[in-house]
């Protein structure tokens, strides 16, 4: 990432106008966004579930059907957001009350809130889009104390950067 000086006020206007036109009032990116300047790291899991996401944007692991994400600075806060990113044969049950658009694609998802303990309330945003191989699901859990609000902007950026190959292996 660089950072922009203060001796270059108008960088920073113009950057701080663009962030808010590309966002609706849930602070979440209205459309996949893109940044042809930005470098992009590539992550492939072996059932085809892939993703292009920010260069040091996110700490990424692979898990069993796909990835498992945090904020690079995880390890110092006090509650992180966990990411899970899984790729899905089957579409996902339960009620889907929601719609986003994420660039060309709809996502439908659901979010929940649960009592928790000394943390806060917990958080929970789950969506999915379809692929050509099944189903991208996205999970972002957060423990929040009141009063403050669930960013789910991470999650939204995941998934806008998840598609599907073929997969390399057969589950």
């Amino acid at each position: 990432m660089r950072i922009v000086s203060a001796k270059h006020p108008l960088v920073i206007i113009v950057l701080a106008m663009t962030m808010i036109a590309c966002s609706d009032n849930s602070g979440t990116p209205s459309q996949a966004v893109t940044h042809s300047t930005v470098k992009a790291m590539q992550f492939k899991h072996a059932n085809g579930l892939t993703l292009a996401l920010p260069d040091g944007a996110f700490q990424v692991e692979e898990s069993e059907a796909g990835f498992r994400i945090e904020p690079p600075d995880a390890a110092s806060m006090r509650n992180p957001l966990e990411i899970e990113i899984v790729l899905r044969i089957d579409e996902p049950p339960g009620a889907w009350p929601e719609t986003k658009h994420l660039g060309n694609v709809v996502a439908r998802y659901r979010t929940e809130v649960a009592a928790g303990g000394s943390g806060g309330d917990e958080h929970t945003l789950t969506a999915w889009i379809s692929c050509s191989t099944g189903y991208v699901v996205v999970h972002q859990f957060q423990q929040l104390e009141p009063p403050k609000e669930p960013d789910f902007s991470p999650a939204w950026t995941v998934l806008g950067a998840a598609h599907c190959e073929k997969p390399t292996t057969r589950n």
